[in-house]
């Protein structure tokens, strides 16, 4: 009998350690699912917001900045290719340099200026290219030509080399930025990007370069931004940075992150994304040029609250997960105390 009533003490003792083991690891996977599933909703809602909303910020810079640069220019552009009394002059002037009517290019020089005044912080100068020659400079300094006594314009052959390789097909064409002197009476330059056209007329070697100062686009974009944007920056498509609040940064290659985005979106003409370092990424391509917009933002900036809620979201999914297995092993042992007796 002795022997019979220690073997159901073993037994029903195995029985205890294997039932509270059992309702532990069930306590486990259950408090685990319950807590892993609604923290991971809750961090994807919150991720989802805020690339939506930076994405928002994003089309609003770029509808500023097209809107107040690359579309007035454009415009200004094709007021210069459609003048008709410029271009008779252009034509005579094929064929024979020496009738270049210099009075005549100041004229619709004017009239293009007046033009681009509509907003007065588009175009900082234009130049007409003709035979390897700058011949016409116009600046908020007056007008330059080639033939004046104390001033040599350059030529920028290796900048027309690539308007003629990147064309293709395209009578315009946006180029990347160049630094260029300000002809002001100083030795300072600047950075310029430029829209540089030509007639579509076969032996044409007159081009028209309407110049921006890249600065105007940096202050307009910076203007548009809500001042916790960490930067605002335009690349074109290989990720070399065309402008960006550092000037430093013009003409290298944007951030690694940027660059695969740029290689993800293949068709897409916006992408949006978080880093490693809880940086909003937004992207979207400008309508008036072959460049793309970038904003990014501290993740931070949008939920202040973001990563408090997301450890006290942690912190209740763990002292759900305490309490109910310490019931759990109260559960299993008052349960079978009796049965032990």
């Amino acid at each position: 009998m002795r022997f019979s009533l220690a073997g159901m003490k073993t037994q029903f003792t195995y029985i205890s350690i294997k039932f509270v083991t059992c309702t532990a690891i069930i306590t486990l996977i259950s408090v685990l699912t319950a807590g892993i599933f609604p923290f991971y909703y809750f961090n994807q809602n919150i991720n989802n917001e805020m690339m939506q909303y930076n994405m928002q910020q994003l089309y609003y810079i770029r509808n500023i900045t097209d809107s107040r640069i690359f579309r007035c220019a454009f415009s200004a552009m094709s007021d210069l290719l459609f003048a008709k009394e410029f271009s008779d002059n252009f034509y005579s002037s094929q064929q024979e340099p020496s009738l270049i009517n210099y009075s005549y290019v100041n004229s619709v020089v004017k009239k293009l200026k007046k033009k681009a005044a509509i907003n007065s912080d588009v175009i900082s100068s234009i130049s007409i290219y003709y035979q390897k020659k700058h011949i016409a400079l116009s600046s908020v300094e007056g007008i330059h030509y080639e033939n004046d006594s104390n001033l040599e314009l350059p030529f920028d052959d290796d900048w027309i080399q690539l308007y003629n390789q990147n064309r293709g097909e395209r009578n315009t064409l946006w180029l990347p930025a160049r630094r260029i002197p300000f002809y002001n009476g100083s030795n300072d330059s600047g950075y310029v990007i430029s829209l540089v056209s030509t007639y579509q007329n076969e032996g044409s070697s007159m081009l028209f370069c309407l110049n921006i100062d890249e600065v105007n686009i940096r202050r307009i974009m910076n203007e548009a931004a809500d001042t916790f944007a960490l930067n605002t920056e335009i690349v074109d498509k290989s990720g070399t940075i065309i402008s960006d609040r550092d000037e430093n940064r013009i003409g290298q290659r944007a951030d690694e992150q940027v660059c695969e985005m740029l290689e993800k979106q293949e068709s897409a003409k916006r992408i949006s994304g978080i880093n490693d370092d809880e940086t909003v990424i937004s992207l979207t391509k400008s309508s008036y040029t072959d460049w793309y917009y970038v904003l990014s933002v501290p993740s931070y900036t949008y939920f202040e609250k973001s990563n408090l809620a997301k450890k006290i979201v942690t912190l209740i999914c763990i002292i759900i997960f305490l309490i109910l297995l310490i019931i759990s092993i109260i559960f299993s042992v008052k349960f079978t105390a009796p049965i032990k007796r």
